[in-house]
């Protein structure tokens, strides 16, 4: 009897091995380059809520209705029913740009 592998055999336990190892390597991989594509989380406006008389909700829904990212103050100040100059002041400085 030969004992000799078929060549479909050794393509498919390549395959299989393949498969396998990108699998494992994936596993922290995916889970890396999935964490570049997030937006960072919505930035901490309860100061400038407070500062400005609004729910903090309020803010963060106006500045979401504006567009962006980033907001148009404009827009989002017009919504609140402020000047642009009141709402810019209030708000934190904006995040460094992030690195790639």
């Amino acid at each position: 009897m030969n004992h000799r592998s078929s060549p479909r055999l050794s393509v498919f336990c390549a395959a299989m091995a393949l498969s396998a190892c990108s699998a494992f390597a994936d596993s922290d991989g995916d889970r890396r380059s999935q964490d570049t594509h997030r937006r960072p989380p919505p930035p901490d406006l309860s100061e400038a809520a407070a500062t400005l008389g609004f729910a903090e909700e309020t803010l963060h829904q106006a500045m979401r209705n504006s567009g962006g990212p980033p907001p148009d103050l404009d827009k989002a100040a017009a919504e609140l029913g402020i000047d642009v100059e009141t709402l810019r002041a209030a708000l934190p400085p904006p995040p460094p740009p992030r690195r790639r």
